[in-house]
């Protein structure tokens, strides 16, 4: 049981590794849209140069809203999977199989659950 609880972890950290892969490429795509229209600045009127910073921020902030929406807040995530990010991770898929009806249980993955149980409930920061 830990094994499969431990597997399903795995998979929804790589899973979170591909949104941040994904995001890392939109923001190529939005750079480059920036850096173009700010090209595109030096061949217009020099009185109307300032006006394409307005889509370029608009860009800015679009990408940071999409950024907070599908990762969170930027800067926060590290990009390496350890064995403290499973471990939460198994905890939070133990925690929904908790909900969900665990039948066919042997004596082994009860006591493997017990244990998990002991160290959800002694250690508070793996919340």
């Amino acid at each position: 049981m830990y094994k499969e609880v431990r597997d399903r972890a795995i998979s929804n950290l790589e899973r979170k590794r591909k949104k941040v892969r994904a995001m890392q490429i939109v923001g190529v795509i939005f750079g480059s849209i920036a850096m173009f229209l700010f090209g595109i600045r030096y061949l217009m009127h020099p009185i109307d140069r300032p006006y394409m910073f307005i889509p370029i921020g608009i860009i800015a902030v679009i990408y940071s809203i999409i950024h907070t929406v599908v990762l969170g807040l930027p800067f926060v995530n590290n990009e390496d999977i350890s064995e403290e990010d499973i471990e939460r991770e198994v905890i939070k898929v133990f925690r929904r199989y908790k909900t969900s009806e665990l039948d066919n249980l042997t004596l082994e993955e009860e006591l493997e659950l017990k244990q998990l149980e002991k160290v959800i409930d002694e250690d508070d920061e793996y919340v």
